[in-house]
């Protein structure tokens, strides 16, 4: 039997949910009745998972509680009513010893949330149970550890661009999976596909095959009938299985095991801890991430199942599992989609493949593979045998824990065998290249004849050049990138505007300029709009929306008919020129609308072979077509405070210029912002011009998963790009500074200091790395707050630094 305060807080919750999804407005009386219970969440006698449970179901509300223009006047009281009751459950008398700490690092995050829109107010709700999570390693969270980490289980289960990604033993728990499982299967059945096989993948990392057997049981325990992976797969081999084999029309979807790039190593020991990332990721029957909406369908109800314990349902009839392994069939489909025609440089038409079978297949070439210990182990072999490819494979070993490597991820450094492998063949082998692909290989990279690796920023470019001119088919199509993707693909579309299909408007505001939140500190936002591509928000869920916009509404309109939804989908897909982001990922014409690493090796392989050049000098045929335009993108660790004053810092910085003629233009290495506009602690960018006029820009992004900021930069020379880029990361660390300066205890200077990077290898002296420049005023600061017993703080200090990460023992003497 319920606790009767937990059973009225969860009753209220279901009424103003229901409510709210209805799009009507609460009860009058709504907001008092969850003020009267606050006390009461004070008092209460609860044991453990009581309070964990109304925890997460002031979470819920919290998330929930919205809609209609004039919501901060009828919801924002209900949001402000669940944090008051948040408030009330961290000031028991139980959280002996942590008031402080609840106050200084908890209270304002809730407290953030309740103005924010629903994805930020997710955000804000995760990180403070983040948290409460990081409390409980801490000596002061000790004696409350157990209580912590129950109240940390029922964090919001939030899916990002690409699904729901978690740490085993962390955040991912077999109860959190079962419940999103549980609820992609409901959704599954409420889309009226249940009488279709559901299919089931996994990537090769350790406890992959595992997790995706766990999810079949539940499918099946669901009446489901279930095509289950019979070994690692790679996403694209999954989605062409449902389209291709199975048919559009002819499946339930695709739920695939993978966090794709992320570490199965912890990163700052490089051990193997048990904590290695997992992800779970739902594909529509179409072969497209699913959207938002399906998404957000899916989350709130993988949070109620968290809240009400409710367990797979026995008196459905069980369904089957059918095993499948897709390498034969995705290899000879690969083989099959490159033949085309096409023009080679002396202007005749010839086919691609045996332009392919010729150039790679000679006595003087080469192709590196890395495969990284990675899903798609023996994919590109095959392949490559079919075509008669020279190649030589790196890390082709099953190794779940992925051998020497920290990340299974295609950029530098983690590139780098790949890379001098190259160096070490060229001379035998001039015409050379190599590749390397993520865990799930859907992303990949490029090493160039020289053996350095090359930005996928330059590779869209590159690709996109040769399918209008020596690939072309007459068929006009669609270049799509996202908002961070290099701005070369608009000039290459407008250099071919007769073979492009462009927005319905151009003119209009692009989409991530109207999210939620997004606001415009300085110019005009159609600053941003104009081009003939197709500008989409960071994540390939948006490619697909802009590739396929038919396809979801035929499914949500009923449509079942297998014919009409495979002929539906090939008509969409073949409306495409182009998609990709510069984050590794790409598909083209007539293939699957998600990205697929393995097809992108593909295509290169035959751009090189037609074009019988390698890919530096392509890259230099493109800056000579289309003008100069480097990019450059740095990944930098910060703390969570740091990474979002950042965003804010350039944001407050553009609108204060603007406001006041007093303050002297906002200036960045020497250019003059004459755009800027973000989300706050989220995301910022910026259009600038230099004393010539000649045009950059700068995107700032605050990862909502990981303490890292990802800072873009596109300039018309690479020294005005370094000099941007150096400018950024001298604001941050002087964010950092700020933060280390406001901490109130020797454990939360160390707590920063513990997100704040390395510097690269060959002691590279960047900006916000773990340089003196950070560790002096940090050992400071740590005396100061010590005082007399600062001797013994700075042991402590240097000795916790050294168990979360060695290198950076012995920092703070």
């Amino acid at each position: 039997m319920l606790d009767p305060l937990l059973l009225a807080v969860r009753q209220l919750r279901r009424t103003l949910m229901a409510r709210a999804l209805d799009g009507q407005a609460p009860p009058v009386n709504a907001q008092k009745k969850l003020m009267e219970l606050a006390p009461q969440m004070n008092k209460a006698a609860l044991n453990d998972r009581q309070l964990a449970l109304l925890w997460g179901e002031l979470q819920l509300l919290m998330v929930e509680a919205e809609g209609g223009p004039d919501d901060a006047m009828t919801w924002g009281p209900i949001r402000n009513a669940a944090d008051a009751g948040l408030v009330a459950l961290l000031k028991r008398k139980e959280w002996v010893g942590l008031g402080e700490a609840f106050a200084k690092t908890i209270f304002p995050r809730l407290a953030s949330a309740i103005a924010l829109p629903r994805p930020l107010r997710i955000t804000a709700l995760i990180d403070a149970t983040t948290r409460l999570r990081a409390l409980a390693d801490r000596p002061a969270g000790g004696a409350h550890r157990w209580l912590l980490r129950q109240l940390a289980e029922m964090q919001y289960p939030r899916f990002g661009t690409s699904g729901w990604r978690a740490r085993m033993g962390v955040d991912f728990s077999w109860r959190r999976a079962t419940a999103v499982a549980q609820a992609i299967v409901e959704y599954v059945l409420e889309s009226g596909l249940g009488h279709l096989p559901l299919t089931i993948g996994y990537d090769s990392r350790v406890n992959a095959d595992r997790v995706a057997q766990h999810i079949a049981e539940i499918a099946v325990a669901n009446g489901l009938h279930v095509h289950l992976a019979a070994r690692e797969t790679p996403s694209p081999a999954l989605i062409f299985y449902i389209t291709e084999v199975l048919g559009v029309g002819k499946n339930a979807g695709l739920i695939n095991c993978t966090p794709s790039h992320n570490p199965v190593r912890d990163v700052a020991t490089r051990r193997y801890t048990g904590t290695e990332y997992h992800g779970i990721r739902y594909n529509m029957p179409y072969g497209a991430v699913a959207p938002t909406r399906a998404t957000d369908t899916i989350g709130r109800r993988a949070m109620e199942l968290l809240l009400e314990d409710a367990a797979t349902p026995a008196e459905r009839p069980r369904g089957m599992v059918t095993y499948f392994d897709p390498l034969d069939a995705y290899a000879d489909a690969m083989v099959g989609d490159l033949a085309a025609t096409v023009t080679l440089p002396d202007g005749r038409a010839g086919d691609a493949v045996a332009a392919m079978r010729d150039y790679w297949g000679a006595e003087d070439a080469m192709v590196v593979i890395d495969e990284m210990h990675s899903a798609s182990r023996g994919y590109l072999r095959a392949i490559c045998e079919r075509l008669g490819i020279r190649h030589t494979v790196l890390h082709g070993e099953k190794d779940p824990l992925l051998g020497e490597l920290l990340y299974a991820n295609p950029e530098e450094p983690h590139i780098a065998r790949c890379a001098g492998q190259v160096r070490a063949l060229r001379t035998r082998y001039p015409v050379i290249i190599g590749f390397g692909v993520d865990t799930d290989s859907d992303r990949f990279g490029v090493v160039d004849e020289h053996g350095q690796y090359m930005l996928t920023n330059q590779l869209l470019p590159m690709l996109a050049h040769y399918l209008l001119t020596a690939a072309y088919t007459g068929q006009p199509g669609r270049l799509i990138r996202n908002m961070v993707t290099t701005r070369l693909l608009d000039r290459v579309a407008a250099r071919h505007r007769e073979k492009i299909l462009p927005p319905a408007d151009p003119a209009a505001i692009v989409p991530h300029a109207t999210l939620p939140g997004y606001t415009v500190a300085l110019g005009d936002p159609t600053a941003q709009s104009g081009f003939l591509t197709h500008v989409v928000p960071v994540g390939f869920k948006y490619i697909a929306d802009v590739m396929m916009p038919e396809l979801p509404a035929a499914l949500a309109g009923g449509e079942r008919d297998p014919g009409r939804l495979q002929k539906l989908f090939d008509t969409c897909r073949h409306t495409l020129l182009l998609a990709g982001e510069e984050s590794n990922g790409m598909t083209s014409r007539g293939h699957t609308p998600d990205k697929d690493g393995l097809w992108a090796i593909l295509l290169t392989l035959q751009m090189c072979a037609v074009r019988r050049q390698l890919p530096a000098a392509l890259w230099d045929e493109v800056l000579a077509t289309y003008g100069a335009l480097v990019s450059a993108r740095r990944d930098v660790s910060a703390p969570d405070v740091a990474k979002e004053a950042l965003v804010d810092t350039y944001l407050d910085r553009c609108a204060e210029g603007r406001r006041t003629v007093s303050v002297p233009e906002p200036s960045l290495a020497g250019c003059t912002p004459t755009y800027c506009g973000g989300i706050r602690g989220e995301m910022v960018e910026i259009i600038m011009a230099d004393e010539e006029g000649r045009e950059s820009y700068l995107a700032i992004r605050a990862s909502g998963t990981e303490p890292i900021n990802r800072i873009y930069v596109e300039a018309p020379d690479a020294a005005l790009r370094d000099a941007i880029l150096l400018a950024v990361g001298r604001e941050l660390e002087a964010r950092i500074l700020h933060a280390i300066s406001e901490a109130t205890d020797v454990m939360a200077v160390v707590d920063l200091l513990d997100a704040v990077e390395l510097p690269p290898a060959g002691g590279a002296d960047l900006p916000a790395t773990f340089t003196a420049r950070i560790t002096a005023p940090a050992g400071a600061r740590i005396r100061a707050l010590a005082g007399p017993h600062a001797a013994a703080a700075l042991a402590d200090a240097n000795q916790e630094l050294a168990r979360r990460n060695p290198a950076k023992v012995g920092t703070l003497g």
